[in-house]
């Protein structure tokens, strides 16, 4: 259902920036940004890019009313030279008569874009006169791109002296040498097809081990392989993405918004498997818990799940679409993600530690390894984790080193995708399916009597002699006493004798029943 009503939204173009009379008021700007590769440092060309890194600007401008010699200003400008080629001193785009009478137009005149004079590798500037009302001004312009970087197309009005509003059509492309996909996005290609590729393999190795194996399959290697199927779904998803989207210019919404429903799912369900795993479920314990902790721990996941896709398609929506997402919103469902993912860690490292205390005092040592390996690999991820998130952090904190590492910015996503390979992976390893298979599973450790001592009381319980054999069926179901003191072990004998006199028939000799008596005393004793 979630990705039918995606589906109606339409194609939105991604390094095709298309304008739909989009409106600039007086005194502002619309502004388009991307990511570009030079011809020099393309890591590959090729259609649909033929070896080209352009800037191809058509649009169709008009103005509702307004004085005659009315301009627009296009400004294509490189992040990094923003500052020193566009704007004044104070930061404001558009020239004033009281800036002009300070010097602080660069020679703009008063009504226009501030644009000072630099190089042309990375700015690019056109002034365009419009005509009237019913004059529609024509522009097309293709600018190389020689220097690599961090890309912004400025459409500024700057007149302040008319009250209507600047109408533009058309489109502007930004297109690299290899096709259209930005160059911050481009290693993403390669990286989901490593991925792929990897899941695949571990699909392969996982299945045949399951075949081989398939009379003692546990319930957490069906969670495994569940958890896998997701995974190479999302990885198929996300590799046709960003491939078509390379081809044919366009961000494809429906199948972006389906590989973020399945890397959502694919976290969740492996997150639970995780915690199952640390709980001791089928391994110690036969059951998960009170149907009142499952039920508090599936509301929990499908509350994750839930905000997860939420703010993924929020992100999407305020990134590649005209859509305007208040940042409060996705702030909230951030924290509210944060939370809810530190009261999962605190369960499971709880559960953890409390499968392990119990694995000891059992003393079944080859469950005991199990887990604390598995500790251990959690204890890393999480101190990686951490680390990687206050770096993670401190960039998109300054957003000039963000944009100044515009180049690293596929790292931030592919960490975690790396990251849960390498969980998912030393699981899969420590739970794989195995000849014995069953050493990891449920097992209920029975309070029963030593074996020496049923070895005793079984001994104690038979006598034969000439061919017959007698049992007394009390010593069988009964476990023997740890010790007898001499006296004890008199009285026991006399019963004996007394008891065996009154069974045998009178003409049986005596020597018999002391011949049945004397073994038993003895091995009773011993």
């Amino acid at each position: 259902m979630l990705l039918l009503l995606v589906a109606l939204i339409a194609i939105t173009n991604a390094n095709i920036f298309t304008f739909k009379d989009t409106k600039i008021v007086p005194g502002s700007y619309d502004v388009s940004y991307t990511t570009m590769f030079s011809p020099y440092d393309s890591p590959a060309t090729g259609y649909p890019g033929h070896g080209d890194s352009i800037v191809h600007i058509n649009v169709n401008i008009t103005q509702d009313a307004g004085l005659p010699g009315a301009t627009l200003d296009v400004v294509v400008v490189e992040y990094k030279n923003m500052r020193a080629y566009l704007g004044g001193e104070n930061g404001q785009l558009c020239c004033t008569p009281e800036m002009d009478q300070l010097g602080q137009c660069h020679g703009n005149a008063v009504g226009t874009a501030i644009v000072s004079p630099g190089s042309t590798d990375t700015l690019f500037h056109a002034r365009v006169q419009l005509g009237g009302p019913n004059n529609p001004t024509e522009f097309e312009q293709v600018y190389p791109i020689q220097q690599s970087g961090f890309y912004y197309l400025y459409l500024i009005n700057c007149r302040s002296n008319f009250t209507g509003l600047v109408h533009v059509h058309g489109h502007a492309e930004f297109r690299n040498p290899y096709g259209w996909l930005p160059a911050a996005e481009w290693p993403f290609l390669y990286f989901f097809m490593v991925m792929l590729g990897v899941y695949m393999l571990y699909a392969v190795v996982w299945g045949v081990l399951l075949v081989v194996f398939k009379q003692d399959i546990l319930l957490l290697q069906v969670a495994i392989t569940v958890a896998l199927a997701f995974s190479l779904i999302e990885g198929a998803l996300f590799y046709l993405y960003y491939f078509l989207y390379n081809l044919y210019g366009h961000f494809i919404f429906p199948l972006y918004i389906g590989g973020i429903v399945l890397d959502t799912a694919r976290v969740t369900v492996s997150a639970l498997l995780v915690l199952a795993v640390a709980k001791g479920y089928l391994v110690i314990h036969e059951e998960l818990g009170t149907k009142t902790y499952v039920r508090v721990v599936g509301a929990g996941a499908l509350v994750y799940w839930g905000l997860s896709v939420a703010g993924g398609i929020m992100e999407a929506l305020q990134d590649y679409t005209t859509h305007q997402i208040d940042d409060n919103h996705l702030a909230i469902i951030e924290i509210l993600i944060k939370l809810v993912s530190f009261i999962y860690y605190i369960m499971l490292f709880h559960h953890l530690l409390k499968t392990v205390h119990s694995l000891r005092n059992t003393n079944e040592n080859e469950k005991k390894k199990l887990y604390v390996s598995l500790l251990l690999i959690l204890i890393l991820t999480c101190l990686l984790a951490f680390l990687f998130q206050m770096v993670e952090l401190i960039i998109v904190w300054d957003s000039t080193i963000e944009k100044g590492l515009w180049h690293h910015g596929w790292v931030w996503f592919a960490y975690w995708q790396v990251l849960y390979l390498a969980v998912m992976t030393a699981l899969g390893f420590l739970l794989r399916p195995t000849a014995n298979n069953k050493r990891f599973a449920y097992n209920q450790v029975l309070t029963e009597v030593p074996m020496e001592r049923i070895t005793q009381a079984t001994a104690a319980s038979f006598s034969v002699e000439d061919g017959e054999e007698t049992s007394n069926a009390l010593e069988i179901t009964s476990p023997a006493p740890k010790a007898q003191t001499p006296s004890s072990s008199a009285k026991e004998e006399k019963q004996s004798l007394t008891s065996a006199a009154a069974a045998e028939p009178t003409s049986a000799p005596p020597q018999s029943t002391s011949s049945a008596s004397t073994p038993t005393s003895t091995e009773e004793k011993k």
